[in-house]
């Protein structure tokens, strides 16, 4: 074999060995869905027209800084019920780059805000709080949502509510 031929097989060699070696990165990059464009979409104010029995507006929207070391930002969707309703909802969501990631941030999370219910089968893991507000993830997505009065009052049926906007997002970002 000449020179050049064995230069070839060299490059073809190390060419494969890049490729092997990245597949499980791509392959993990491309199984994921990607974040939504606009993240409070997950979340749509006629869902919580049908699951709370009255009207809201559409979201304020925030970004939000990461909520672990080395996280991604996330955002902040505030919905104001109308006429003159003190009712609020909020959804605070996160996508992770990973699923691994977004459960292992769920769980070191999950020290600050004291679990007191865990959720079952409505996403891959949620917990209601001391506060009645829920925490979740679903594949990479991580989520928070809280529906309050503006004196801080839990809707009447805060879990119901809850479970069904929950497994709502659940569904949009699986």
């Amino acid at each position: 074999m000449s020179a050049d031929g064995k230069v070839q097989t060299v490059r073809s060699l190390m060419l494969a060995a890049i490729l092997i070696c990245m597949t499980p990165i791509t392959c993990r990059i491309a199984s994921g869905k990607a974040a939504p464009v606009d993240p409070c979409s997950v979340l749509p104010a006629t869902e919580l027209n049908a699951v709370l029995g009255q009207q809201f507006g559409p979201p304020s929207q925030n970004p939000l800084p990461p909520a672990v070391a080395n996280g991604v930002t996330g955002n902040q969707c505030i919905y104001h019920a109308l006429a003159g309703s003190p009712r609020t909802v909020t959804l605070i969501i996160y996508f992770d780059g990973s699923d691994a990631d977004a459960e292992s941030n769920l769980a070191q999370l999950a020290k600050f805000f004291h679990p007191t219910k865990t959720l079952t089968g409505i996403a891959d893991a949620a917990y209601l709080d001391a506060n009645n507000a829920v925490h979740a993830r679903a594949g990479r997505a991580r989520y928070y949502i809280n529906v309050t009065t503006t004196a801080g009052a839990p809707p009447s049926e805060p879990e119901k509510n809850l479970r069904e906007l929950t497994a709502y997002v659940a569904a949009q970002v699986k």
